[in-house]
């Protein structure tokens, strides 16, 4: 039988959370280590409590970083000759048959694009501003 080990100091916090604890397992207060003016006040840090996260939220913390690598690594390493290939080829093919049909439709303004982006924006930008007013 294994014995519980209290791995990064685990025991004082649940083991499946997505909030950050002090060091006694109470909920992690930003504000006491953050400055006026929004830095990071190092003094502050350590005398209050260094930054604990639960296990379960630290591996799949870890494990999120590693499956971006492992992602890009597989792409290169698996299909890293076809992509040059295909990219080589790409500028000097003929268009395909969807280019070709989709010629005949006139090509869209790029301020088209410019305003879609900028209203998209700013929508966004009032959403969000109106949920940070909220809580």
């Amino acid at each position: 039988m294994r014995q519980y080990t209290n791995t990064w100091n685990s025991k004082y916090f649940p083991i499946s959370s997505r909030g950050s604890f002090t060091n006694t397992g109470k909920k992690y207060d930003v504000q006491k280590i953050i400055n006026p003016d929004s830095t990071f006040n190092q003094e502050a840090y350590e005398a209050y409590s260094p930054l604990y996260l639960s296990t379960t939220f630290a591996i799949s913390y870890g494990l999120s970083f590693a499956s971006i690598t492992a992602t890009l690594t597989h792409a290169f390493l698996y299909f890293r000759k076809q992509i040059w290939t295909q990219s080589r080829r790409a500028m000097n093919e003929q268009p395909d048959i969807h280019a070709r049909l989709m010629a005949v439709y006139p090509q869209v303004p790029q301020w088209w694009y410019a305003l879609i982006f900028c209203t998209s924006s700013f929508i966004l930008s009032l959403l969000q501003i109106s949920k940070s007013y909220r809580q």
